[in-house]
């Protein structure tokens, strides 16, 4: 493959059923008509179908890749195609996209255009097609394609009833860390007897105070995952939700009474309150009033921690999400005042983008976490999570455990 001197990456989140009528290009295009001719490739081009991976989001996810050759674009010009896929899935339903692309007027090597969806597991068949719409020459393949599922998958439940396709936009944040276009929720049950409680805390601060680039780097595992633990449905009880912004020392967000059916997009949902907390903290800024009272943070969290956990009638779960936090010159703080209490269970899923460091000793340094030591001694259940697989793991863990109070 060449390198490109411009690469369109675009991404689209419709997922066009056939029943539905579908994209209105695959109308205006003779889509159909290239799949059944077997006709020799009119424009120069490459295809690639990745291989599925699981991704944050705890959906299997991969991306599919047209590349224009270099040749085609200075035949055209300040020109157009249009890029086509449709994913064919073994019950025959067709979910299906397509796009305008402009070639600018400059030099080119390449012209790439990626299209990124997420799959269950099964057999797939996908049709990749590139046009020019002043002339119609095209060119059309068609291959199958395997997704396969999850080793030993610990979570299989988590998959129960979505759709076998779903594009998806993996970029423009904050919409690419909650995806809130998809009308498919993931959904948790817990087979639980007794009435609970179930608290979510997600802290959303920045580890390195100022650094933009690691709280994305964060949110890219923090919000996916927070979106996941959303979906957790006990047979009776209910689930809150709270996000810390450590740095300010306040609850940005608090909902007493999370419903599976307001977890995606739309007036009223979630998303319609959590897309302006994220667009304002995603700069990271610091301010001074944040500096100067950084040394009580952890006075702050551990006071959370109290108040969340506090009450026991029903018995209270509390599930912690963060990324890594190690803030110096902290005031020495007294960890929550908290009398033993059986009915009481502490999870702590601390998630780090990245791969973890080959010794225990180099390991435990880069990963000491003030979180973890406030919730130590609450009998907290600790999982230090560097990828999908290990969340799914641990998640399903703790859904097990919750099913058993």
């Amino acid at each position: 493959m060449k390198s490109a001197a411009l690469l369109f990456c675009l991404f689209f989140a419709v997922s066009a059923h056939a029943q539905r009528g579908g994209n209105p290009l695959f109308s205006r295009y003779p889509f159909d008509a290239w799949a059944v001719e077997n006709a020799k490739p009119a424009i120069r081009w490459n295809t690639e179908l990745e291989t599925a991976h699981l991704t944050p989001h705890q959906r299997l996810s991969a991306r599919l890749r047209i590349q224009v050759d270099d040749s085609e674009l200075k035949r055209h010009p300040g020109g157009q195609f249009i890029a086509f896929v449709r994913i064919e899935d073994a019950s025959g339903a067709r979910h299906q996209t397509a796009n305008t692309l402009w070639v600018g007027p400059v030099n080119h090597s390449d012209l790439t255009v990626t299209f990124s969806a997420f799959f269950l597991p099964g057999d797939y068949v996908v049709s990749l097609a590139v046009c020019d719409p002043k002339t119609l020459a095209h060119s059309f393949t068609r291959r199958r394609y395997r997704v396969a599922p999850v080793r030993s998958d610990p979570l299989a439940v988590a998959w129960k009833d979505l759709p076998a396709v779903e594009f998806i936009q993996p970029d423009f944040i904050p919409y690419s860390w909650y995806q809130p276009q998809l009308r498919s929720v993931i959904r948790l049950p817990v087979a639980n007897e007794k009435p609970l409680r179930i608290e979510l805390l997600v802290n959303i601060t920045p580890s390195n105070l100022g650094s933009l680039s690691q709280f994305r780097a964060n949110m890219q595992v923090v919000v996916p995952s927070m979106k996941v633990l959303m979906g957790i449905d006990p047979a009776g009880g209910s689930v809150g939700l709270s996000i810390a912004d450590i740095n300010r020392q306040t609850l940005l967000y608090q909902q007493p009474n999370l419903r599976i059916s307001n977890i995606g997009r739309g007036a009223g949902s979630e998303w319609s309150h959590l897309r302006a907390i994220l667009n304002d903290f995603s700069t990271a800024k610091v301010e001074a009033q944040t500096l100067a009272g950084q040394r009580r943070m952890l006075s702050f969290v551990s006071s959370t921690v109290s108040s969340l956990l506090a009450p026991t009638d029903p018995p209270r779960v509390l599930i912690v999400l963060s990324a890594p936090v190690n803030f110096t010159h902290q005031e020495t703080t007294p960890p929550p005042e908290l009398p033993p209490d059986p009915r009481r269970h502490v999870f702590y899923l601390r998630y780090a983008q990245f791969a973890p460091p080959h010794t225990v000793e180099w390991r435990d340094g880069l990963f000491a976490d003030d979180i973890e030591r406030i919730l130590r001694p609450q009998g907290a259940r600790i999982f230090r999570i560097t990828t999908p697989e290990q969340f799914r793991k641990a998640l399903a863990a703790i859904l097990s455990e919750i099913a058993s109070i």
